[in-house]
């Protein structure tokens, strides 16, 4: 048998270029035949969980658009009466924000590249009024960005390091013997989530009247379901292949 992961990365150019090179003609090792085979199998089982893989492993665009094709219908399917209600005619365009934002948190990893918000990207930020104000009439010049360096970006992981733990200094201190903890800032996943305010405000974008409130209590933990189902189908991909490799 064989994981999913490995098998994915059994079909790039050049892993491909080696199996067929290979010599050893053990009935036990998978061709990319197989592998084909069992990922043609895992993706009429599981599509959405297979796509959302792949993309996430590869950073793949086509795969990604026909994940958020299938998290679309699941949300056609799923989506609350309250949600829908408020959505109105504009529904597809909001569910669309939903799904693609979604779909993005779960492929955030702790190397994934955001932009920098102290420059919005520029790599450039304004002297502070402070230095204008001692010199009147001077010239003022953008400065380089000191969070980003001048790159507009910045990794996504958290301060821990992308690692989701920190060193437990009081146990530490206490026991003598280092001790870690899980990152209270990332809960543990290396890197920070998108704030829900930014898909609250790509949807206020096309539904000018929806208050926080409502966005909240209906909206957001709909949303979070969805990055949840994510997750779901992944696994659900990996037991599918799992099983169809292990016949």
């Amino acid at each position: 048998m064989m994981n999913l992961e490995n098998a994915l990365k059994m079909l790039s150019p050049q892993s491909i270029n080696l199996i067929n090179n290979a010599k050893d003609t053990s009935p036990d090792k998978f061709t990319t035949a197989d592998v084909i085979m069992a990922l043609s199998l895992t993706s009429t089982r599981s599509r959405l969980g297979l796509n959302a893989l792949l993309a996430k492993m590869q950073g793949n665009a086509s795969d990604a658009e026909r994940a958020i094709n299938e998290l679309m219908k699941f949300i056609r399917q799923y989506a609350p009466e309250t949600v829908q209600k408020a959505s109105g005619c504009h529904i597809d365009r909001c569910m669309a924000v939903l799904a693609e934002y979604a779909f993005y948190e779960y492929c955030r990893t702790p190397a994934t590249r955001i932009i920098c918000h102290d420059c919005s990207g520029k790599g450039m930020v304004n002297p502070p009024d402070t230095e204008q104000t001692e010199k009147p009439g001077a010239k003022s010049f953008p400065q380089l960005c000191q969070s980003c360096h001048g790159k507009g970006e910045i990794h996504a992981r958290c301060r821990c390091g992308g690692r989701g733990e920190i060193q437990d200094r009081k146990k530490t201190r206490e026991r003598g013997v280092i001790f870690y903890k899980k990152c209270e800032r990332c809960a543990g996943k290396g890197y920070a989530s998108l704030p829900s305010t930014v898909i609250y405000q790509a949807v206020l974008t096309i539904l000018p009247d929806l208050n926080q409130r409502t966005w909240s209590r209906n909206w957001k933990p709909f949303y979070q379901s969805l990055i949840t189902h994510c997750y779901i189908e992944e696994e659900k991909a990996k037991k599918i292949f799992h099983d169809v490799t292990s016949q």
